[in-house]
């Protein structure tokens, strides 16, 4: 079903393989190339199964925003091609914040480097706002325990704590670049984009195999058909078989008697 590439004499990987869902969708894809960037969102896989149970039943699929396994922040759509990512942060106290969930591909160690270092010491343009924060993370989780003055905490408040502590980053849908099954570089508009292109060539796929089976049956159908006919006739001695009768002359009276040659040794090749 696959058309496999040569490497000299030896054949190698096909030109493309075809999974049963779109897995480009659920790991995602980032990357920069020649002249090219490419961003594909992750999905939810649960998501992407029932929009493709939805496609084959000629419904139309439900809309899908990016996923990320275990993240407890928020994702929420702005417009068609962007999508605003919020890490989790609570309110402690009048002077103390808890946050326990960064942006999506913000790392800990970067994030209290440029975040929270700089609103500690402060700088020349923005004096400190916060007076101390704590550490209290997992291998899983993230928790900084951070404290400020109560003034302070009511300016942040009215500021927005998320924009205050950059705890928000907008996720683009607009590098959505990837190679089809032409082998061309194309560029998605969207997610549906990517779905509807890999089910048509799915669909497709799974038409061949289907007569592909269906042919190898019909082929095994037909064989079965010539043994019987020809252990038929034998028993009855409508067709005489012994050593004394050459190879040549029985061939020539089985195809008089309308005996093909082996349906599937013809329909293999």
């Amino acid at each position: 079903l696959l058309k496999y590439r040569t490497d000299g004499n030896q054949s190698i990987e096909p030109e493309y393989f075809a999974p049963i869902i779109p897995m480009v969708l659920v790991n995602g894809a980032n990357g920069i190339g020649t002249g090219f960037k490419t961003k594909i969102p992750k999905q939810n896989p649960r998501e992407i199964i029932e929009n493709l149970k939805r496609m084959l039943n000629g419904e139309k699929p439900n809309p899908m925003d990016p996923w990320f396994k275990g993240y407890r922040g928020t994702v929420e759509r702005i417009d068609q091609f962007n999508f605003v990512i919020s890490g989790e942060l609570a309110v402690l106290s009048p002077t103390t914040i808890e946050i326990t969930e960064l942006p999506v591909d913000v790392p800990t160690e970067n994030y209290k480097k440029s975040v929270l270092e700089k609103l500690l010491c402060g700088s020349e343009e923005c004096p400190p706002i916060i007076t101390d924060y704590q550490e209290h993370h997992t291998d899983n989780n993230v928790r900084f325990v951070v404290t400020m003055t109560e003034k302070m905490m009511q300016q942040v408040e009215s500021e927005g704590f998320h924009r205050a502590f950059k705890l928000q980053s907008v996720y683009s849908l607009r590098s959505m670049l990837l190679y089809d099954s032409n082998g061309s570089l194309k560029t998605y508009n969207s997610v549906d984009d990517i779905m509807n292109e890999f089910y048509e060539v799915r669909l497709e796929l799974y038409r061949k195999r289907r007569d592909y089976f269906s042919g190898k049956v019909e082929a095994l159908r037909a064989r079965l058909v010539n043994q019987n006919n020809f252990l038929t006739e034998i028993s009855s001695k409508v067709l005489i078989v012994d050593s004394e009768k050459k190879f040549d002359v029985l061939l020539e009276e089985l195809r008089r008697r309308n005996y093909a040659p082996d349906p599937l040794i013809a329909w293999e090749k």
